[in-house]
């Protein structure tokens, strides 16, 4: 695996080709995700190859948005089986880390420790201080990209919908990135009391 090599092919790609309307899915994300990806993998106890594996796919894991915002982790599938064998990768790492970008599909479907890794790499923000700065960057793309356009109030039942239902996999990201989740929420159910008027 020549991850060195695929990792500056993939991050000029993404700056030069993402399009400009993605506040929240941008080179820095998917940065991030392979960052997080390490830091998790190596607390859950994985590998040095699965570390190469997870970065993989945390680089890759939103390449699909290069071609759609809608449903993009099939094309980012298809991009890692595409461009992968030109950097080392054999058709099981592959297949590997095809996986693990479809899990990231939300709701999230993880079915081994990789793909849990990956998704709560990819997810990481929701337990930050400025979870509410990536929250405000995913509102805007996602009125630039599919007209969804929501009042203060709707964004933040959205969110809360969302956050309620979700549930970290890996002992670290329960531990370490789960209590700032859930301060983030009681952040939102004390906005949405003033938009009430409470």
């Amino acid at each position: 695996m020549d991850y060195s090599r695929l990792k500056k092919y993939i991050i000029n790609k993404l700056q030069q080709e993402l399009p400009k309307e993605l506040y929240y899915h941008q080179v820095e994300h998917s940065i991030q995700v392979a960052k997080d990806a390490e830091t998790i993998g190596k607390a859950e106890g994985v590998s040095e190859h699965e570390l190469l594996l997870l970065k993989t796919a945390g680089l890759l894991h939103d390449s699909g948005f290069l071609q759609t915002p809608f449903q993009n982790e099939p094309i980012g599938s298809e991009i890692a089986k595409k461009i992968l064998p030109d950097y080392a990768y054999t058709p099981k790492e592959i297949e590997i880390i095809s996986k693990m970008i479809l899990s990231t599909a939300i709701p999230q479907q993880a079915k081994n420790l990789l793909e849990k890794i990956i998704c709560d790499a990819d997810l990481c923000y929701l337990g930050e201080k400025d979870a509410k700065t990536h929250a405000d960057n995913l509102r805007i793309e996602m009125e630039l990209t599919s007209a969804c356009k929501f009042t203060n109030l709707e964004w933040i039942d959205f969110q809360l919908k969302f956050l309620k239902s979700h549930e970290f996999f890996t002992d670290y990201a329960r531990k370490h990135i789960a209590p700032g989740k859930t301060k983030y929420i009681k952040t939102l159910l004390d906005e949405k009391q003033v938009f009430e008027g409470g």
